[in-house]
């Protein structure tokens, strides 16, 4: 069992990294939220393409 990522209490670049189109669980809750939400299917990953192109991606902000 393992956590999930929690936004409002936990730092996005303390869990992820993102690498090319895809985004990389770090820690276990970084892995396990990537997985349980899918964050790296192929739909995704090719959405995320056109918006780091367009230069509309960034990663969220620090709380």
């Amino acid at each position: 069992m393992v956590r999930l990522y929690n936004p409002r209490t936990q730092r996005w670049d303390d869990h992820f990294r993102v690498e090319d189109a895809s985004i990389i669980g770090i820690t276990p809750e970084g892995r396990a939220t990537v997985e349980l939400l899918r964050l790296n299917s192929y739909e995704r990953i090719a959405e995320r393409a056109e918006l780091i192109r367009a230069g509309w991606f960034s990663r969220p902000p620090d709380h």
